[in-house]
């Protein structure tokens, strides 16, 4: 029997502005970076699905959202939203059967997310995106494979 054990592998994401006026004006987007809210905390104590770090940390930088050098670029650092971490359990039995003096049957059974727990992928950090905050994928679920091999 063998077992794989991943836990806690955790991404990190880093506010930004979709579309931002700096960003297009430099010919890119998605780049420009969020103003921090002095005094809100970033993560949350019970993160859901609809809002997995606190929203209201961040904020689009313009005449009502200064930060403390009043630049037009944000002072949001990066990798500052810790996502979501990730628990899986892979697992694998083997067995040869001997059939003959020189033919075996060989069976392997793998499962992959044993558990079958949910795996967060990726979370919408775009301060000006309607989904800022939600999660937006999740990673593989259980997967449960047979293979047979007779060797002769």
């Amino acid at each position: 029997m063998e077992r794989r054990f991943h836990c806690c592998l955790r991404l990190y994401f880093t506010p930004s502005i979709l579309g931002g006026s700096v960003d297009i004006a430099r010919g890119v987007s998605g780049s420009q970076r969020a103003n921090v809210v002095p005094g809100q905390p970033i993560s949350l104590p019970n993160p859901s699905a609809l809002e997995w770090f606190n929203t209201a940390a961040f904020c689009v930088p313009g005449a009502s959202c200064v930060n403390p050098v009043a630049s037009a670029f944000g002072d949001a650092g990066r990798n500052t939203i810790e996502g979501p971490g990730s628990i899986i359990l892979n697992m694998s039995i083997n067995r040869s059967i001997p059939i003959k003096e020189s033919r075996n049957l060989d069976l392997r059974f793998t499962a992959n997310n044993v558990f079958n727990h949910v795996n967060f992928a990726s979370i919408n950090t775009a301060v000006n995106s309607l989904a800022f905050g939600e999660v937006t994928s999740v990673g593989n679920m259980r997967r449960i494979t047979v293979q047979a091999r007779f060797r002769f």
